[in-house]
């Protein structure tokens, strides 16, 4: 039996480099080196969580992000985020939020301090995570791996795919308990109550204009700098943020012949 245990984990470790990937998603095609990938990708584009914590209401897709969750009902200081009734010991001192990690107390520095160290090198723009870049290069790239089953639509992102799901059924399951208005994912909703509670955690140095997203900071100093990193493919011109760019780009489609 040890035997068998010891080849399972030469082959999964030999696949690293072989770059063989045997397990392949049946709804989008997307192939991974071990099944346990498979299953969380699954779960990804399902919005399965399975993993509940037992002091709140939060669930997981995989078992090390519930792990990470429940220091924050057992370390020091006070948690943010709504449902979170526990502890968690890295605290912001410009804005005291609070995090489980200090890898998670870093990046929200970068971007309430407009540090932003991750630049996309096809466009420029830049990101305060490297994973919001992995993300981002996933359009450049046309790697577009979440489908969705009613209309075919595709997305470089999971969470993107779920919020597209919620408008073709309307299901909007987060709501907020001081308004009652309900949103798509949960995002929505913690960005939405900031505005309740007063929590604007991200203030520009240059205007002292504050906000309650950081990426509106950002496209906020662009205006300051002049910097226009979003640029239209068709006819070059600048823009401090996508959704500009975006609006302007659908102009190029109406008159088109």
């Amino acid at each position: 039996m040890l035997q068998t245990l010891m080849g399972l984990l030469l082959g999964k470790h030999q696949r690293v480099h072989t770059g063989e990937r045997p397990y392949a998603c049946a709804t989008f095609g997307r192939s991974f080196a071990v099944s346990s990938a498979l299953l969380q990708h699954q779960r990804s584009h399902t919005g399965e969580k399975p993993y509940q914590c037992p002091d709140c209401q939060c669930s997981f897709s995989r078992s090390s992000h519930l792990t990470r969750h429940r220091h924050c009902h057992v370390q020091e200081g006070p948690c943010h985020g709504p449902g979170l009734l526990g502890k968690c010991p890295f605290t912001c001192p410009d804005f005291r939020r609070t995090f489980s990690q200090s890898s998670d107390l870093v990046q929200h520095q970068r971007v309430h301090m407009g540090e932003c160290p991750y630049a996309c090198a096809d466009c420029g723009k830049i990101f305060g995570r490297s994973s919001d870049l992995r993300q981002h290069r996933r359009t450049h790239a046309g790697e577009l791996p979440y489908a969705c089953r009613d209309c075919g639509h595709c997305f470089s992102d999971g969470s993107y795919l779920i919020k597209h799901q919620c408008a073709h059924t309307g299901e909007k399951p987060y709501t907020c308990p001081d308004c009652g208005k309900g949103f798509s994912i949960s995002s929505q909703l913690i960005r939405h109550r900031r505005v309740h509670i007063g929590e604007w955690l991200y203030t520009c140095w240059d205007c002292g204009k504050s906000f309650s997203q950081g990426t509106d900071l950002a496209t906020d100093q662009r205006s300051h700098t002049d910097e226009r990193p979003s640029t239209c493919p068709d006819c070059g011109k600048g823009f401090s943020d996508s959704s500009s760019r975006t609006r302007h780009h659908r102009l190029h489609i109406r008159d088109a012949p």
